[in-house]
């Protein structure tokens, strides 16, 4: 929905966060800056996420997985394709939140 307010609160305060075209976010305050100027410009119609891989140590989840996006940039109908890797953590309420992840787009293919 292009909301940067809900979506930094799905990160921890020290959360590390790696996305293509963008310099690396360090803490909440970066991750609300960076999705919030980037959600004036590109505006996402479509978000798919499969985990391929979800290990659980101790009070952390590591998952990898596939993601495909649709989205306008610049008016235009955009795709892009890519993998992830991130840890997840439980805050005290017990939702889950992410503390560090890593996008890497793959222009060459198509979602699996």
């Amino acid at each position: 929905a292009g909301d940067a307010a809900a979506l930094t609160q799905l990160h921890t305060a020290d959360a590390y966060i790696v996305e293509p075209g963008m310099p690396t976010l360090h803490g909440r305050d970066a991750v609300a800056g960076a999705f919030g100027e980037g959600f004036k410009a590109v505006k996402y119609s479509m978000i798919n996420i499969r985990p391929e891989l979800t290990e659980w140590h101790g009070s952390q989840v590591f998952q990898v997985g596939t993601y495909d996006d649709q989205f306008t940039l610049q008016g235009q109908e955009r795709r892009s394709f890519g993998r992830y890797s991130g840890v997840f953590v439980r805050d005290s309420s017990g939702k889950w939140l992410v503390a560090r992840a890593v996008v890497a787009m793959d222009s060459s293919s198509g979602p699996q």
